[in-house]
C-alpha cells in the first residue's frame, strides 16, 4: 500500500481510515485495517499524511551484532537440538535456529561495540568460534555451509502506541506484531507476540466491532499495553543489562548490578537445565504461554530458582573465556 484512505471523522476531528490505497494506484475499502507490515512499517508517516497526529514511537538501538551462517543437510540429517536454543557465554551469545527444507542457522551475538569480534566476519574464524562451543559446534560442521557469514547490526528495540493525551490518532486502523513493537531478535519472540496480538484483536473485534471505532481503538490499545507491554519491557531491560555485563567481561570488571530482576534471571540461567519445572516455566514464558508471574507460581519454585542459582557460574554452559575465543580467531 502507499496511502492511507479516509473518510468521516469520528474522534474531534482526528482521521477515520476507510481503506488503503495500493501502489497499483486500487483503492481498497475496509471496514478495519490491520497494519502488519513489520518493523519497518509506513504507517506512522502515512497517518501524519493524512492529518493524524504522529503515533509515540519510543524506539533504542538494540546494540547487539550478529553474525549468522546458514547451512544444508546433504543426507536429510539435522544436528541434534540442545535443550535450550540460546546459550550466554563471555562476551558471546550462540544462537541454533532450526529452519524448513533440511536447513538451519547458527549466530553468535556479540556487542557492537567489541571492535575485536569482528573478526567473526570471516567464514573461517566464524568457523573456528564455533567449534570452540560444545553444545552448538555440531551446527557449524553437520551438513554444508549454503551462505556466507551474515552480519547484522543496527537493529531497534522500539514499540509504538496509537493513543495520545487519552485519544487514538485515528481510528478504523491498528497495527499489529512487529508493527507495533520490536525487540532483540536473539529471542525470536517476534512471531510469539504477533500471534498473542493478533488474538487480542480478534476477540476485541468479536465483543466490540469495527462499528464503534473509538472503543475498539482505545480497547485495543489498553489491552496491547496490559499484556505485551511488560514482555518488551523486560526485554528491552535485559538488553541494557547483558551490553553492560560484555562492556564488564571486556574489560575485566565484573558487572554486578543491584538489579532484583536481573539477578533473578541470572539465577533462572544457572537453574534452568538443573531442574525440569523451572526449565518449563521458562519455556512458557519464552513462548508467550504463561506470564513470568504465572510460571513462577507453583509454591516454592521462586526459591528452588535462588537455592539453585546461587554460587553458580554465570555462564553455566561449557565454553571458552574471551582470551581463549580472541586467541583461537586471530589464528
Amino acid at each position: 500500500m502507499t496511502a492511507l484512505l479516509t473518510g468521516t471523522d469520528r474522534t474531534l476531528g482526528r482521521p477515520h481510515i476507510t481503506g488503503v490505497l495500493t501502489r497499483h494506484g486500487g483503492a481498497l475499502d475496509a471496514d478495519l485495517v490491520v497494519d502488519a507490515a513489520g518493523r519497518n512499517s509506513p504507517v506512522s508517516k502515512m497517518l501524519t499524511d493524512v492529518g493524524a497526529p504522529r503515533p509515540v514511537d519510543d524506539h533504542a538501538d538494540i546494540g547487539f551484532r550478529l553474525y549468522t551462517r546458514y547451512f544444508r543437510s546433504t543426507d536429510g540429517t539435522l544436528p541434534t537440538q540442545a535443550a535450550w536454543p540460546l546459550d550466554h557465554h563471555d562476551s558471546v551469545s550462540t544462537i541454533t535456529v532450526p529452519g524448513d527444507s533440511d536447513t538451519w542457522a547458527l549466530s553468535l551475538a556479540v556487542s557492537g561495540r567489541d571492535q575485536l569480534l569482528r573478526a567473526l566476519r570471516r567464514e573461517s574464524a566464524g568457523q573456528r568460534a564455533a567449534a570452540l562451543y560444545p553444545n552448538v559446534a555440531h551446527w557449524a560442521t553437520t551438513g554444508e555451509p549454503i551462505t556466507g557469514v551474515l552480519a547484522m547490526s543496527g537493529t531497534e528495540s522500539r514499540i509504538r502506541r496509537f493513543v495520545r493525551d487519552g485519544q487514538p490518532v485515528a481510528t478504523g486502523l491498528v497495527s499489529v506484531g512487529d508493527a507495533w513493537a520490536a525487540t532483540n531478535p536473539q529471542f525470536g519472540l517476534g512471531m510469539a507476540m504477533s500471534m498473542v496480538h493478533a488474538a487480542i484483536l480478534r476477540d476485541l473485534v468479536r465483543t466490540t466491532g469495527p462499528g464503534e471505532p473509538e472503543k475498539l481503538a482505545l480497547a485495543f490499545d489498553e489491552a496491547t499495553h496490559a499484556t505485551l507491554a511488560p514482555i518488551h519491557q523486560g526485554l528491552a531491560a535485559w538488553d541494557r543489562h547483558r551490553l553492560a555485563q560484555i562492556d564488564g567481561e571486556i574489560s575485566g570488571i565484573p558487572y554486578e548490578p543491584e538489579d532484583p530482576d536481573w539477578n533473578f534471571r541470572q539465577f533462572l540461567e544457572a537453574a534452568k537445565l538443573r531442574d525440569p519445572e523451572i526449565l518449563r516455566a521458562m519455556g512458557e514464558v519464552a513462548s508467550t504461554l504463561a506470564t513470568p508471574d504465572e510460571a513462577l507460581a507453583p509454591p516454592g519454585l521462586p526459591e528452588r530458582v535462588v537455592r539453585l542459582g546461587t554460587g553458580a557460574p554465570h555462564h553455566p554452559e561449557p565454553g571458552p573465556s574471551r582470551a581463549e575465543l580472541l586467541e583461537a580467531i586471530a589464528s
